[in-house]
């Protein structure tokens, strides 16, 4: 895929080829393949971003091209502390009693909603009126 910029928005555009002639979605204007830069010296470059492959930078936090997060990508993960993975249970916990207490309360909501509506409809029906086979008032 290449990069590509329309001449009337100036939106920014990925296209298969570079010969091509495509159209701006945004404006309907002409979309031309940018010209290719060349690649920067290496004494200026740090590696390559491992998401898209793209020339990062020299300490750059943030891919030009797809926006990953490159600074974390080379620290090492530590593994967490018994400490630290009790503290993560307790709050899972926590968060799924929170979770089970709202979804009790929509589910008591609906039942409520649930019986008021019938009450309404029977409360409606006047038994004075005389009703047909079928419960019709013809």
């Amino acid at each position: 895929m290449h990069r590509a910029l329309c001449t009337g928005c100036g939106a920014a555009f990925r296209v298969p080829s570079v010969g091509g002639t495509y159209t701006c979605k945004k404006c309907g204007g002409v979309v031309r393949v940018a010209a290719e830069r060349e690649p920067p010296p290496a004494s200026e470059t740090s590696g390559t971003c491992a998401a898209c492959s793209a020339v990062l930078p020299r300490n750059a936090r943030h891919c030009p091209e797809c926006g990953r997060d490159v600074s974390r990508a080379s620290a090492p993960v530590e593994d967490a502390s018994a400490g630290e993975r009790r503290l993560a249970a307790r709050d899972l916990r926590a968060a799924q009693r929170a979770v089970d207490f709202v979804r009790s309360v929509f589910w008591m909501q609906a039942a409520v909603f649930g019986f008021l509506t019938l009450f309404l409809l029977f409360a409606l029906v006047d038994p004075q009126v005389p009703r047909g086979r079928w419960g019709s008032s013809c």
